[in-house]
């Protein structure tokens, strides 16, 4: 497809969601993208509207997901303790905006028989929760008595509890509240408790299908905010260096008013020697005409963490495009990606999934592929690097639950692409992308770059 450059931002009216508005839009920018017209780029709700949004989605997710979660990992009740100065990380993915605890607070979630699950929040200054939860206020010592008094009465075989040494998002029980925490439930009810691991990973690797555009609205963000920064307004060649580039996008993200939640990361290609063997590696290197490089940054939006990466090449005076390689050798990374996704289907558990994908690895197509849950607020931190040949494969879970229908999963993949003009093993290249979990495969949330962005 030809390429085009923008020049105004154009904006129009996309979906209605019902829980809000998704405005879609394109932003000026000098870099070219032959694809990126036909994504839009959403305009940045106010802070109000995503507060609104973001608890909109938490409530649905906690009346139709959070039980059918419970049962499926065999855990009766789950228990959350935490104080404002010793704040649990999951507790804004289970309470509302405005949730302010005058002192030590506990959540009680437990799975019904019937499908559903109850909810209590026991403390003072919840509020905000009413609706979601069933709120029982009570402050100091009385918190104690009134969590013991409703566990035991539903005397579960399996508490779990956020102490998860292998999976840090749930291990946000501190010392001090899970000693509290033993003493509130007795000897008897505490020898039930096990690490939330298992269950928080499985929790927010499901979606509901009203996510899935909310998703898709902050993935067009992350690469909104990508095609700004690899642009001549914010590279220079032989005046921008590495650092400036990482800089400039936590720049932008301020300035969209986004946080950045996975921090930006530069990968430099060069022909000639590498930067290992120059010496450069761990330096602040000065970008130049010629020069590759790929960007990946990942934001917080919307209750969601992504994480993408797009190419630029830096062209010499007396160049329009990229050397041809480049544009091929891209081309067919794209094509390793879509390749792979038909075997992520619903229903699949790691093994098999890393079974399915060893066959396609190597024998003229990727070289690695590395998959990754994304969960509502969770990103695993892929990096676009060279794998090993007995990580070729590589699935950053730690339970193995099936992929669930609307799952949502980011892929790294890679391969080494012989051109010895460049480099004499051959230049090292990276997609970052995410995907939505079907019956029959995965689809990509934005279409993959093929060709890279150019700075003249």
């Amino acid at each position: 497809m030809k390429s085009k450059r923008f020049q105004q931002r154009v904006r129009t009216i996309g979906i209605g969601l019902g829980l809000g508005t998704i405005l879609f839009a394109s932003w000026a920018c000098t870099a070219f993208d032959p694809e990126f017209g036909e994504i839009g780029v959403p305009e940045v709700r106010t802070v109000r509207d995503q507060a609104a949004q973001t608890d909109a989605i938490i409530e649905l997710r906690l009346s139709q997901l959070l039980g059918e979660a419970l049962r499926s990992q065999e855990v009766d009740c789950w228990i959350v303790v935490w104080e404002t100065e010793n704040l649990d990380p999951l507790v804004p993915l289970l309470t509302l905006s405005g949730t302010a605890p005058d002192g030590r607070a506990a959540l009680l979630l437990c799975a019904d028989e019937v499908g559903s699950s109850t909810r209590v929040a026991l403390g003072s200054g919840l509020e905000a929760n009413d609706g979601a939860y069933d709120l029982v206020e009570v402050e100091g010592d009385d918190l104690a008595g009134a969590l013991s008094e409703r566990v035991a009465a539903r005397d579960p075989r399996r508490i779990a509890v956020n102490r998860s040494p292998g999976y840090p998002l749930s291990d946000g029980l501190s010392a001090t509240n899970e000693d509290w925490l033993l003493q509130a439930l007795g000897p008897s009810l505490a020898e039930r408790m096990m690490p939330s691991g298992p269950l928080v990973e499985e929790w927010l690797s499901r979606h509901l299908d009203v996510e899935l555009p909310l998703f898709g609205e902050a993935a067009r963000l992350t690469v909104g905010l990508l095609e700004q920064v690899l642009s001549d307004e914010h590279i220079v060649a032989a005046g921008t260096s590495v650092t400036d580039l990482a800089w400039a996008a936590r720049q932008v993200a301020r300035d969209m008013g986004l946080s950045v939640a996975v921090q930006p990361q530069v990968y430099l290609q060069r022909s000639g020697p590498s930067l290992e063997e120059t010496g450069s590696a761990g330096l602040d290197v000065l970008l130049q005409t010629g020069d590759l490089v790929f960007l990946t940054v990942g934001l917080e939006y919307l209750g969601y963490v992504t994480h993408y990466g797009r190419w630029v090449y830096m062209l010499h005076e007396e160049e329009v495009q990229a050397p041809e390689w480049v544009m091929e050798g891209l081309a067919a990374v794209a094509d390793d990606l879509e390749a792979a996704l038909p075997e992520l289907q619903s229903g699949r558990g790691a093994e098999q999934i890393r079974g399915s994908l060893m066959a396609g690895i190597g024998n003229g197509g990727a070289d690695s592929l590395v998959l990754g849950r994304v969960g509502f607020l969770v990103d695993h931190g892929l990096v676009p690097s060279e794998a090993s040949p007995d990580q070729a494969v590589a699935l950053l879970w730690q339970s193995d639950p099936a992929l669930q229908a609307g799952g949502l999963v980011t892929v790294a993949v890679g391969r080494r692409w012989p051109e010895q003009s460049w480099q004499e093993a051959g230049v090292w290249l990276s997609l970052l992308e995410s995907a939505t979990v079907g019956p029959e495969g995965a689809r990509l949330v934005v279409p993959p770059q093929r060709v890279p962005y150019l700075i003249d």
